[in-house]
């Protein structure tokens, strides 16, 4: 039972290293492996840890195991040949309990890669944290690594761990090596894989390795145990292949001794970390590969630490108390998983974003090292805003209430700061409540706490205004004489609201209204005169006596009148009276000497003919009347006559401007039009129409000039003359989509060619001018409308491409380019300088299609069309050549019009190049030509409200047309030409 349960573990284990071993064989390059420097004493690394490292900066932890990948059946014709040398049985590690995966599949040693490179395997445990991908140099003596990936807490297996973007500043070409460290619930610092000799080739033509070439040894081993306590015996398996390769093996084991064995036993006797390197040496080079091999002492230390909180809203502040016991502590690592790190003893750290973070604590000394794990979470801040209420009843007391959002949402704590020296501390109610002594402006300041301790301040000013004096009031009373009927009454007010109505009692039953009124009184006689003054919420009497003295005679009635004329020939008059004495209760009557009378102290009258008009006024007291005559003249007016201009642009112009000029006539004109193809206007005041013909020809204009009195005619004739229609252009007339399904048997061989030479077919590049260069062109994140026909095909093919960053990717052939700039010697320092700038992007982008738009900055230009079609095939032959299939686009629509007539003769030019050369087009020019205002704005395509990434079956924007049609074109393309 024994047996079988050891070699139910073992075997998993052996094949997953035979895996390796075949996988690697496959897949040696040529260059022969350097060797890495072995230190003398046992690596302590915690020294060299750096504080807080930036992202760019590299992480300095100790190296650890490698774990070998778990087998995968390849291909016969993938199988390396017959081995010569049989490594012994391996013996069965007892790390922990399985299953365990943690492994690097791809790259493997000797591989040359460049560019962005997936790194494929496992990382699975049954205790899984979280788990970090770094690279650092090939040997790594001061042990430096970069980030790939940040602290990933989905375990992966048989998948992508991360994408590895090997031409940076800090990865020129050279020997690297990859690291993938897991990280368990426990704190543990786990499977340390380590993966060497990879060769990063960015700047040169990658190497073509012949079949002649003798390849250099795998080095390959493990080992019975990886930890335990001094002294600590350890049974190394040397797995190194292929053997009939091998001519010797040398090993360091990190203490200053060596060893030639096979598989060698070695003791460690002291506490320590023990990198072991074993070197395998042949005729056609040598590699190496290192494990290391942890060394405690009987008193290790134990990591342990204390928060002062474990949650609270962001931006969250925590302190971090170490409780670490158990042996001598010399060095402290804080991983706080949001990309920052401590070496100090008892951090206080900053979460600025909302999530869930380990945080993961290692300590080292003299006994070895321990972690320790505790989660911290970051919710949404706390959002708070102040509402403040005059009291109605109380113009100095305001009413408050707070409205709190974010946080934990448990609010224990309501702290006001009224801005006056009064506070009110520890409320649990968002309501409060002040009074201030005086007006003033004042800032008031809120503090709410959350459950968790976190604390949002704002504030709110306020002003107060000061209550306003009492309603008071007064009138004066002014008489021409005691015994004048006729009172004048001015009434005065202050305090209140300043908004005042007055309310008069004249003492004989009438009233009246307003700040200033007259009143005529009948008879003489004393009055009690009542004002009523309101300021809408308030009011307040004053009453005097008034006295008119009965005894003195009153004046005589008399009567005066003015005239009102504009000029002498005008008919319309104006005419008011004046009156004295009587009674001082004046009627007025007026007759104008042309049997037409009229009422009121001042009203106008228009007479209907000319000459001399006796005018007559007759005003009434109640008792008498007064009677006055004038006369006024009306002269004849001068005839009215009349002319107007016809203003026109050119002669085919069908606008038109028709400016009309009156003289003579009462001076009141309009204009009557009538433009002689049936339209009639009537009754214009102004004296210029602007009017539009729809067809050419001759016409006869007629204007009718009316005065209210009399009218005059004007005739005059206008010719529109016809003008020549232009052909539309080419590409009006072909369809915007290309029908891909003809052009396969052409584009077949083009794509095979790619993928034999290692292009992907999930990546594309995009060369050309303005347009290309556009960020709403394929750079936008894309909103699919979910009633669109092609849903599902769309979406895979935006899901494919996004793969290799192909809509994010930053081109270097796109800006104000022209077609011949695409094909001139490439200068950017990405391109290798022989190499056409078209050639650069392909190579850089290595995907099967290139989108090229180009052809709008040659038209500005005036490049005529026989040089820009020579260009145009040249772009298209070098793309084929290079097996990547062109898919040209045609110049969208312009609003310079003195580009347009290149444009229009460069589209046909597209269209014909790509029926000729049997290569996909799109025809951009009908597809923005059909759209509202043929989808521009100004000379950049419109976007739709939704965005330019908003895709529908029907675009109405420029810019989401051109992503529209340009994803169909990619997904027929793939559909047809690309194997799954």
């Amino acid at each position: 039972m024994n047996i079988q349960r050891i070699w139910a573990r073992g075997f998993p284990l052996f094949l997953s290293i035979l895996f390796l071993l075949m996988l690697s064989a496959c897949n040696l390059g040529a260059t022969d492996e350097q060797q890495i420097n072995i230190t003398d004493v046992p690596q302590q690394t915690q020294n060299a840890i750096q504080a807080s490292p930036s992202p760019n900066q590299p992480t300095r932890t100790p190296s650890g195991v490698v774990v070998l990948p778990t087998p995968q059946i390849l291909p016969t014709s993938q199988l390396p040949p017959t081995f010569s040398f049989r490594p012994p049985p391996p013996i069965i590690p007892t790390l922990t309990a399985l299953p365990v995966n943690v492994f690097i599949l791809s790259p493997i040693p000797g591989n040359v890669v460049a560019g962005n490179v997936q790194v494929i395997g496992a990382a699975m445990h049954p205790e899984f944290l979280q788990y970090q991908l770094e690279y650092g140099p090939d040997p790594n003596p001061s042990n430096l690594w970069y980030p790939i990936t940040g602290g990933v807490q989905s375990p992966v297996f048989n998948g992508l761990l991360g994408i590895w973007n090997t031409n940076t500043p800090n990865s020129p070409d050279g020997l690297y090596q990859l690291r993938l460290r897991v990280f368990l619930r426990n704190g543990v610092d786990w499977g340390n894989v380590v993966v060497n000799n990879i060769r990063i080739q960015n700047r040169v033509p990658l190497p073509v390795p012949t079949n002649t070439q003798v390849p250099a040894p795998i080095a390959a081993f493990t080992q019975d145990k990886v930890t335990g306590t001094a002294p600590l015996t350890v049974n190394f398996i040397n797995l190194s292949s292929p053997a009939n390769l091998i001519t010797g093996f040398t090993w360091n084991f990190g203490d200053n001794t060596t060893s030639t064995e096979i598989s060698p036993v070695k003791t460690f006797n002291n506490p320590g970390t023990y990198t072991v390197t074993l070197t395998a040496t042949g005729p056609g080079g040598s590699s190496n590969v290192s494990r290391q091999i942890t060394v405690q002492s009987a008193n290790p230390p134990v990591a342990g630490f204390t928060t002062d909180k474990t949650s609270g809203s962001a931006p969250l502040t925590v302190q971090f108390t170490n409780a670490s016991t158990g042996g001598q502590i010399t060095s402290y690592l804080w991983n706080f998983s949001d990309g920052s790190t401590s070496t100090e003893q008892n951090p206080s750290h900053q979460f600025t974003n909302v999530g869930t973070y380990n945080v993961i604590l290692t300590v080292s000394g003299p006994g070895g090292s321990s972690s320790a794990t505790r989660q911290i979470t970051v919710g949404n801040p706390i959002q708070a805003s102040i509402q403040a209420t005059p009291d109605a009843n109380n113009p100095l007391r305001i009413n408050l209430s707070a409205t709190v959002t974010g946080g934990s949402g448990t609010y224990t704590a309501y702290d006001w700061d009224f801005g006056n020296g009064q506070t009110l501390f520890g409320q649990v109610s968002p309501n409060a409540s002040v009074t201030y002594a005086s007006p003033n402006t004042y800032t008031i300041t809120l503090t709410v706490t959350d459950s968790t301790g976190a604390k949002k301040t704002v504030t709110q000013p306020v002003t107060l205004q000061a209550p306003p004096n009492p309603l008071s009031g007064d009138f004066t009373i002014t008489q021409t004489s005691p015994t004048d009927l006729t009172v004048a009454f001015t009434a005065t007010a202050t305090g209140g609201s300043g908004v005042y109505t007055y309310s008069w009692n004249f003492g004989d039953t009438n009233t009246g209204n307003g700040e200033s009124v007259n009143h005529n009184y009948g008879t003489a006689g004393t009055y009690d005169v009542t004002l009523t003054i309101s300021d809408g919420t308030n009011n307040t009497t004053i009453t005097k006596q008034l006295t008119i003295d009965p005894t003195q005679q009153i004046p005589p009635l008399s009567a005066d009148f003015t005239i009102s004329q504009a000029s002498p020939t005008d008919p319309n008059i104006g005419v008011s009276a004046t009156a004295s004495g009587g009674t001082g209760n004046y009627t007025y009557s007026w007759n104008f000497g042309d049997g037409n009378v009229g009422n009121g102290q001042v009203t106008n009258h228009t007479y209907a003919g000319t000459g001399t008009f006796t005018i007559t006024l007759t005003v009434n007291d109640g008792a008498n009347d007064a009677v006055i005559s004038k006369d006024v003249t009306i002269n004849a007016l001068p005839p009215l006559t009349g002319d107007f201009t016809i203003s026109q642009a050119s002669p085919t112009d069908l606008n038109i401007t028709v400016t009309a000029s009156a003289f003579g006539g009462t001076g009141n004109y309009t204009y009557s039009w009538d433009f002689g193809d049936g339209s009639v206007f009537n009754g214009d005041i102004p004296a210029s129409r602007a009017y539009t013909y729809g067809t050419a020809g001759t016409y006869t204009i007629n204007l009718t000039i009316a005065d209210g009195m009399n009218t005059f005619p004007v005739s005059k004739q206008v010719t529109i003359e016809a003008t020549q229609t232009q052909p539309p252009p080419y590409a009006g007339s072909v369809p915007v989509l290309d029908n891909i399904g003809e052009l396969t048997p052409d584009l077949s061989p083009v794509y095979n060619n790619g993928q034999n030479s290692g292009l992907s077919s999930s990546a594309f590049a995009i060369v050309g001018d303005q347009t290309a260069a556009d960020t709403n062109f394929l750079r936008a994140v894309f909103n699919l409308d979910p009633n669109m026909t092609n849903l599902a095909g769309i979406q895979a093919t935006i899901d494919r491409f996004n793969s290799t960053g192909s809509f994010t990717r930053a081109s270097v052939a796109v800006g104000t380019l022209t077609a011949q700039d695409l094909l001139n010697t490439a200068t950017n320092p990405a391109c290798n300088g022989v190499e056409t700038l078209l050639q650069c992007e392909m190579r850089l982008a290595n995907g099967s299609i290139v989108i090229v738009s180009i052809g709008y900055q040659d038209a500005l230009n005036g490049l005529d069309s026989g040089t820009f079609q020579a260009q145009l095939n040249q772009i298209v032959s070098q793309a084929l050549a290079n097996n990547v299939i062109p898919v040209l686009m045609t110049i969208q629509p312009s609003t310079n019009s003195s580009a347009n007539t290149l444009i229009n003769a460069y589209n046909e030019i597209i269209l014909t190049t790509s029926d000729n050369l049997r290569v996909p087009v799109i025809n951009t020019w009908r597809a923005l030509d059909e759209l509202p205002n043929q989808g521009l704005t100004g000379e950049t395509p419109s976007v739709d409200v939704n965005g330019a990434g908003y895709i529908s079956d029907n675009p109405t924007a420029g810019a989401n047309a051109r992503n529209y049609y340009t994803l169909v074109t990619l997904t027929e393309i793939v559909n047809n030409l690309f194997t799954p």
